[in-house]
């Protein structure tokens, strides 16, 4: 044997310790295992491996084999049956196994100055019993189980009209009172057993309860239904059931012609993991409850109480795993009813039934994990895919029709920019007209003016030329005698002549007195 071969055949884990060597003033660490293997479903501790798996063998086997069995019939009471293998690896070290056999007449006790500890594995260690999982090794031990447990309730305390409506729905038979002797329900005094009371119409168990839960999203964070119930199984069952198809919703999947409608779960599936809960469970455990709990992706029922033999289903192959019932009588009237089958293939008929709806791919397949006081069958939302793919669609057109609502604002605002500047560009050309008007009014003021200085221009043509003819006939004319003659004002004839004068149309020929005026050119 390999060493890299030994962490294969063992494998630590519920049914195999590794040791590295045989702990003599401290057995209590090797031994508190021997009492947990034999309380659950039996297992192994390898001396001479380290936890790592790397053998490192053993010095004195002999010496350590009578050591091992001296203190096992010391310290633990009963006796528990055991091996003692030794084995040699191709290295030339000797290792020794110590197999333990499951027990029949649990509780098995670690002895030590006088207090009995019972121990049971949890994953790869060994703990320390609770109360109620004492009480459960107890019974065992005697061959007993829950619900065989007689109570103090007497038959005509309570009634079974549910169970035998049930029954006669199931089987078509009528049901007579001596059925509830048969399925040790009663007994032959006339009291109700545990499982009596779970059937009964009154069930006052506050433990025999449902928790139905529908969550909003993947996780327990807000909830969108939440419903109790209370009362007996069968009870139980028709109420989990109703809330499961409640919200148990319908995908489609489409095909060539026509479109198949496909449901979220399987209902035969749901059905037999409610009943596997409710028929599994451990009644033991107070303040605890069965919960169905419905997510946007699974479903997950949970009830108290792992396997009965103590191992993990994680880590078993459900093909393998053995019909051993918790609550044997519970199963029987169940097994009457066509709700389950004898041979224990539960968990199996989930996974087939779940196989079957269309549409399904193995990573939808059902999940299951345990620890020692806990269940969940997790059913996986055969649509979920689909429905996150439509999601994914509709937020897709929802994307795009956010981006053309964005394009048409942006649109718009263009638009109301381009108004802006249109109404600007009147507003401009009104202010151009405007100017125009005023250039034109403008020029045609100035037109007029030109027009006048014009008007006045050929009057001074006109007086100048007068003047001119005056001089002409009388050289002496003085400008007095020229503003009379022209009806001029003297300041207006002394301007003219000073332009006559500056033009060299006339000049003057001595002083104002006595000169005279000479004309330097001939008038037409």
């Amino acid at each position: 044997m390999k060493e890299n071969k030994l962490k294969q055949l063992f494998g630590e884990n519920t049914t195999c310790d590794f040791k590295e060597f045989v702990e003599r003033k401290q057995p209590k660490s090797w031994l508190k295992s021997v009492s947990a293997f034999a309380n659950g479903m039996g297992g192994s501790l390898i001396f001479g491996v380290n936890d790592n798996g790397n053998i490192v063998g053993l010095n004195d086997v002999k010496g350590d084999i009578e050591f091992i069995s001296d203190r096992i019939k010391t310290f633990i009471d009963p006796i528990p049956e055991f091996e003692l293998l030794t084995k040699r690896i191709d290295n030339g070290c000797l290792i020794l196994e110590l197999h333990i056999i499951a027990g029949n007449m649990t509780p098995y006790y670690y002895i030590n100055s006088g207090t009995r500890t019972a121990f049971i594995r949890i994953g790869d260690e060994s703990v320390v019993t609770s109360s109620h999982q004492l009480s459960a090794l107890v019974l065992k031990g005697r061959n007993r189980t829950y619900d065989s447990l007689v109570t103090e309730y007497r038959f005509g305390d309570m009634t079974f009209e549910c169970l035998a409506k049930i029954y006669q729905k199931q089987t078509g038979l009528f049901f007579e009172q001596n059925l509830l002797q048969s399925f040790s329900l009663v007994t032959d005094e006339g009291l109700l057993t545990k499982a009596g009371v779970l059937f009964s119409d009154q069930c006052p168990y506050r433990h025999s309860s449902l928790y139905c839960t529908r969550w909003v999203g993947l996780d327990k964070d807000d909830a969108l239904d939440s419903r109790e119930y209370q009362g007996n199984l069968l009870a139980l069952l028709d109420a989990g059931i109703q809330f499961i198809t409640l919200y148990n919703k319908k995908g489609w999947i489409k095909l060539p012609n026509k479109r198949l409608d496909t449901p979220d779960y399987s209902d035969r599936a749901v059905f037999e993991a409610l009943v596997n809960a409710l028929i599994h469970r451990d009644y033991s455990v107070l303040g605890s409850e069965i919960h169905i709990d419905i997510y946007d992706d699974r479903l997950v029922i949970y009830s108290p109480g792992g396997m009965f033999d103590g191992s993990l289903i994680q880590n078993r192959n459900l093909n393998e795993v053995p019909s051993k019932r918790r609550n044997p009588i519970l199963a029987d009237v169940f097994t009457q009813f066509g709700y389950m089958e004898k041979r224990g293939s539960g968990l199996r008929k989930i996974c087939n039934e779940t196989a079957k709806l269309p549409g399904f791919s193995s990573d939808k397949k059902p999940l299951f994990r345990s620890q020692y006081e806990s269940f969940f069958a997790e059913i996986l939302n055969n649509n979920y895919e689909q429905i996150e793919r439509n999601s994914d669609v509709a937020e897709d057109v929802v994307d795009v029709a956010e981006d053309v609502v964005d394009v048409a604002e942006d649109v718009v605002d263009v638009a109301e920019d381009v108004v802006d500047v249109a109404e600007d560009v009147v507003d401009v050309a009104e202010d151009v007209v405007d100017v125009a008007e005023d250039v034109v009014d403008v020029a045609e003021d100035v037109v007029d003016v030109a027009e006048d200085v014009v008007d006045v221009a050929e009057d001074v043509v006109d007086v100048a030329e007068k003047i001119l003819l005056y001089i002409e006939t009388d050289k002496y004319i003085t400008t007095k005698e020229l503003s009379e003659k022209l009806s001029i004002s003297l300041r207006q004839i002394q301007r003219i002549m000073k332009r006559l004068k500056t033009e060299n149309k006339v000049t003057r020929i001595g002083g104002d007195k006595v000169g005279h005026w000479e004309i330097n050119r001939i008038i037409p």
